[in-house]
């Protein structure tokens, strides 16, 4: 899932894919067909115009996702709340849930 991923990305998407979520968004984002990183540009944008403490869905399909946007969220004002990965779904669906920070 994580390709090839440092060790340390892999073991925090790990830690928070078995993280629960709590309640729903306040904005979503469908990326889903978007190769990274555009799912990481579309929620730069919502982050920029969401309230501190906002939740943010981002339902994409790109395998890179998760450990482009460990690496990305780590110097942004915001934070990963939880990941999860559905394999069931064709393609692979790959939804994060991150809380806006301060302004």
């Amino acid at each position: 899932m994580t390709g090839n991923a440092p060790a340390e990305i892999t073991e925090e998407v790990a830690a928070l894919l078995a993280s629960p979520g709590s309640g729903p968004p306040d904005h979503k984002i469908d990326a889903r067909g978007l190769l990274c990183p555009l799912p990481i540009v579309h929620l730069s944008r919502c982050l920029r115009l969401a309230e501190p403490g906002q939740r943010i869905q981002v339902d994409a399909t790109d395998p890179g996702f998760f450990p482009d946007l460990v690496r990305w969220i780590r110097v942004r004002n915001a934070r990963i709340e939880c990941l999860r990965h559905v394999e069931n779904e064709q393609p692979q669906l790959f939804q994060a849930w991150v809380i806006n920070g301060a302004p």
